[in-house]
C-alpha cells in the first residue's frame, strides 16, 4: 500500500470494538439467539406458508439438531455439510450445528450430484445433514432431519468453544477454476450482524430471505433478523417466482425488503402496478445499484428508506448508504460512509481495500483455512487491524460516500450470484471432446445479464445444445452458459491471450445470425465469419392440441429458435430463470391461470408444460 493510498472513513471506525474476542468462551451468535428466545419465546421467528414458527420452536429444533450433531465425532474445526431444502430446517440446521459447536456449510440440494459431489469431497466433512431422499456418495455420516424430535433441552458440548472458532463456511465460484469456500469465525460473525445496527431491525420487523434457487444460504438478513428479534420470511424465487411477491409482502406484513436489484428489476417487470406499503426500509446489495433502482423502490414501496452498501461473502457489510423516503436517488447511487470498526482504503489502482481487526476470512482449503487477509502494513495495535484487497474499484464522492467503478478482476455478478469464467471454462474444458473455451458476459441491461461461451472441439457432434446438457450436470444453473458458439480458434491477442473483446464479438454475431436464420448458427470458418447451420429437420410431430400450439409460439419467441421438439428441455434450448419468467409471465397473460415458475422447472418440456397449463385451466374451471 503506497504511502498517497486514499482513505475513505476517519481513523476512529477502525477502532470501535464491540467486545467480542477470539478468546471469550462460547459462540456470541448462539447467546445472542438464547437471549431472544427467553426474552420472547412466543414471537414468530420464520413466517412459512400459512404458520408462524416462534423463537421457542426453532430453539427447540435447534436443540435437537445439536443433540444428535453431539453424538458424533467432530469438534470446532471439523465443518458439518447442510443438505437443506426446507428453509425451518435449514435455518434450525445452522443454528444447532453451531451450538453443537461445529462450524456448518452449505451445500444446495438443487444443485447437480456431480457438483455436490465435489464440494462434499473438498469439505471432508465428517456429517452431512439433510431432508433429501438421496446424498452423493461421500465418505460421511448422513442424519437425516425427518422426524427430528424437537426438545428444550440445550445442549452441553464437552467440547469448549470460543468466538474465535469457525462459524460456517460458504462457496462462491473460484478464480482457480475450482468452488472457493469462505469461512468466518464466530466473532468476526457477530460483528458483521452488529454492524448493520443503523438499519434498526427489531422485534417489530419482518425480513425477507429471499433465494433465487430454493436454499437458504444467507448470513446477513438471516442474523440481522433473528439476533434483533424480528421475523424472517423465506421466500424461494425458483418456486414462486415474482408475480405475486409484492402482494406477498403487503400479506405478510413484511417490514424489511432485502435483495439483489435483478430480482427487485424482474418483480417490477412482472407486477408494475403493485405496491406494499407495510415496508420501511428496502436494502439491495449483492450487484451495482441503478438510479432507476430507487426509482422502483420509491414505487413498489413508498413509505420506505431505501439502504444499499458494499457487502460480500468475504468481508460482510463495510459501507452502507441510505436514502429517506421522497428524497430522489443520487446517480452514480454510492456504496456509501463507514460502519463501526470498518476501513475502506483506494490503492493506486483505485482498487477497494478493506481495513479492520474484525474482518478476517478464511479459504477453505484440503489442508485447512488459509487466511485471505494479510496484517496492515506498520500496524502495531491490538487486536491487529487486517487488509483484504478487493476486485472492486471504487472513488470518493465529495460527500465522502464511497462509489463502485466496477470490477477490477473477470468477477461476473449474474442475478446476484459471483461467478468467475475460469470456473465455467474449466467445466466446459473438462467435457470430452471440447478443446478450448472462453466465457463472459453478455446482455443489454444489468437485469439480463447472462453468461457466453465461446468453444472449440474436436468432436464434431458436439453442438451448443449438446454442450449445455454437458455443463448442466456440472454447475448449479446461474453458471450455466445460455449462449454457447462453436469455432475453429479462439480469437487471441498478439502476446497470445484470449482477446475477450473479440469474443463478446462472436456472441452478437451469433446473436444476429439466430435472429435471421431461426437456427443455431455455428462458427464454422474463421472467428469473424458465421454460417448458419442448416435448419434441423422438423422434430417428430407430438400430439398437438390448442394449448401445446399456443406454449409452442411463446417458445420460440422466447427462445428465438423455431426448431423445439415436444421432448426437448427448456433450459437445455438455451432457456434460463430469465427467459423462464418471460415464458410463465406470457402463460399467465395468454391462459390467464396463475401458473408458478416452479411449474417450469418441474416439467421442463413443451408436452409436460402443456398437460401442466391444461390441469391448471380445469383446476380453475372447477374452483
Amino acid at each position: 500500500m503506497s504511502a498517497d493510498a486514499q482513505t475513505s472513513g476517519g481513523t476512529g471506525t477502525a477502532d470501535a470494538d464491540y467486545g467480542i474476542d477470539d478468546a471469550s468462551p462460547g459462540c456470541p451468535v448462539v447467546r445472542a439467539f438464547e437471549r431472544v428466545v427467553d426474552a420472547a419465546p412466543d414471537s414468530p421467528a420464520v413466517l412459512v406458508a400459512d404458520r408462524e414458527v416462534s423463537f421457542a420452536e426453532l430453539d427447540a429444533l435447534a436443540n435437537a439438531v445439536a443433540l444428535r450433531l453431539l453424538d458424533q465425532p467432530g469438534g470446532p474445526d471439523s465443518p458439518v455439510a447442510l443438505l437443506v431444502e426446507d428453509p425451518v430446517l435449514m435455518i434450525a440446521a445452522q443454528l444447532g450445528t453451531l451450538k453443537a459447536a461445529r462450524p456448518y456449510a452449505v451445500v444446495n440440494p438443487g444443485f447437480p450430484a456431480a457438483q455436490q459431489h465435489k464440494l462434499l469431497t473438498g469439505l471432508h466433512a465428517g456429517q452431512v445433514l439433510t431432508d433429501q431422499k438421496s446424498v452423493p456418495a461421500v465418505d460421511a455420516t448422513v442424519l437425516t432431519l425427518s422426524g427430528l424430535q424437537p426438545t428444550t433441552q440445550r445442549p452441553t458440548s464437552t467440547v469448549a468453544v470460543t468466538a474465535g472458532d469457525l462459524a460456517y463456511v460458504l462457496f462462491t465460484s473460484g478464480s482457480t477454476g475450482e468452488p472457493k469456500g469462505v469461512a468466518q469465525n464466530r466473532a468476526d460473525m457477530m460483528q458483521n450482524v452488529l454492524r448493520h445496527a443503523p438499519l434498526g431491525i427489531g422485534p417489530a420487523d419482518r425480513v425477507t430471505l429471499i433465494s433465487s434457487d430454493g436454499v437458504i444460504s444467507a448470513v446477513s438478513n438471516l442474523y440481522i433478523g433473528l439476533l434483533n428479534g424480528a421475523a424472517v420470511a423465506p421466500y424461494s424465487y425458483r418456486r414462486d417466482g415474482v408475480h405475486e411477491m409484492v402482494d406477498w409482502i403487503g400479506e405478510l406484513g413484511v417490514t424489511v425488503f432485502y435483495a439483489f436489484p435483478s430480482f427487485l428489476r424482474q418483480a417490477v417487470a412482472a407486477a408494475p402496478g403493485a405496491s406494499a406499503n407495510s415496508v420501511r426500509l428496502t436494502y439491495l446489495g449483492g450487484e451495482p445499484v441503478l438510479p432507476s433502482d430507487f426509482a422502483a423502490l420509491a414505487r413498489l414501496f413508498p413509505n420506505a428508506v431505501r439502504a444499499t452498501g458494499l457487502n460480500s461473502t468475504e468481508t460482510g457489510l463495510t459501507r452502507l448508504f441510505q436514502l429517506p423516503s421522497g428524497e430522489p436517488a443520487p446517480n452514480p447511487v454510492p456504496l456509501g460512509g463507514p460502519v463501526a470498526g470498518v476501513d475502506t482504503v483506494l490503492g493506486e489502482d483505485g482498487r477497494i481495500v478493506i481495513r479492520s481487526a474484525h474482518v478476517r476470512p478464511l479459504l477453505w482449503t484440503p489442508d485447512g483455512p488459509v487466511a485471505l487477509t494479510k496484517p496492515a502494513d506498520g500496524d502495531e495495535t491490538e487486536p491487529a487491524v487486517h487488509e483484504l484487497t478487493t476486485g472492486d474499484r471504487g472513488a470518493i464522492d465529495p460527500a465522502g460516500h464511497l462509489v463502485h467503478l466496477g470490477r477490477a478482476d473477470m468477477m461476473i455478478k449474474v442475478r446476484g450470484f459471483r461467478v468467475e469464467p475460469t470456473e465455467v471454462e474449466a467445466a466446459l474444458t473438462g467435457i470430452p471432446g471440447v478443446a478450448e473455451a472462453g466465457v463472459l458476459a453478455y446482455g443489454d441491461t444489468p437485469e439480463q445479464t447472462e453468461l457466453a461461451a465461446v468453444v472449440t472441439v474436436t468432436d464434431p457432434a458436439l453442438d451448443p445444445a449438446a454442450i449445455r446438457g454437458h455443463v448442466r450436470d456440472l454447475l448449479p444453473p446461474g453458471m450455466v452458459p445460455t449462449r454457447v458458439v462453436v469455432c475453429r480458434e479462439l480469437p487471441r491477442t498478439a502476446n497470445g491471450k484470449l482477446n475477450r473483446r473479440e469474443l463478446a464479438s462472436l456472441v452478437a454475431a451469433q446473436a444476429v445470425a439466430e435472429a435471421s436464420a431461426g437456427a443455431v448458427a455455428t462458427l464454422v470458418a474463421e472467428p469473424t465469419v458465421i454460417e448458419s447451420a442448416a435448419p434441423a429437420a422438423a422434430p417428430a410431430a407430438a400430439a398437438t392440441s390448442d394449448t401445446y400450439d399456443r406454449l409452442l409460439a411463446i417458445w420460440r419467441t422466447v427462445l428465438r429458435t423455431t426448431e423445439i421438439g415436444a421432448e426437448e428441455d427448456f433450459f437445455v434450448l438455451g432457456g434460463t430463470s430469465i427467459s423462464a419468467l418471460s415464458v410463465i409471465s406470457r402463460v399467465r397473460k395468454e391462459f390467464g391461470v396463475p401458473v408458478r415458475l416452479a411449474v417450469l422447472f418441474e416439467t421442463p418440456t413443451l408436452a409436460a408444460l402443456a398437460e401442466a397449463v391444461d390441469a391448471s385451466k380445469a383446476a380453475a374451471a372447477s374452483a
